[in-house]
């Protein structure tokens, strides 16, 4: 799994340098972007069109599923690798206003408490705007002769 890590960090570092522009002007970039997201995400899913609402939550499954997987958000892994002699974590200012330590051990603690909370506002949202839409389906049937499994998913759009 750390070679996928690593292989994916180079492809994004790559992509990253292939602009044109500094490497400091990229990761102020991708920072900024890393900061307004989360907010960006929560006004999609309250205002955006369907179809959007499902490429944002397709997105922040695959962002949570990253971070639980690699153990490190890839983009702080990026803006790193951009800006090597910046020690700022987008985690650092809540670590302020709590009055905590800026080190890796609390970053991730804050970086995990912060998005349960997230998720849980982000389905709490779209829920509230969106109802029961989707509606998932599994079925197994084992016979003498054959097993068979069937998973049916429909995402049905809200009127």
């Amino acid at each position: 799994m750390e070679q996928f890590k690593h292989t994916i960090n180079e492809n994004m570092y790559d992509a990253a340098t292939r602009t044109g522009l500094s490497n400091k002007s990229m990761c102020y970039i991708i920072r900024s972007c890393h900061f307004n997201l989360p907010i960006l995400m929560l006004f999609f899913v309250l205002y955006g069109p369907f179809w959007l609402v499902m490429l944002t939550n397709i997105f922040l499954v695959l962002a949570v599923s990253s971070y639980i997987v690699f153990g490190c958000c890839m983009i702080s892994e990026l803006e790193h690798k951009l800006c090597k002699d910046d020690d700022f974590f987008v985690m650092d200012p809540i670590l302020e206003l709590l009055g905590m330590k800026k080190n890796q051990v609390n970053r991730h603690r804050a970086t995990v408490g912060f998005a349960l909370i997230y998720v849980i506002l982000y389905y709490v949202c779209y829920r509230w705007r969106f109802g029961d839409t989707v509606n998932a389906d599994f079925n197994v049937g084992v016979t003498q002769n054959s097993a068979s499994a069937d998973f049916n998913i429909a995402v049905t759009r809200p009127n």
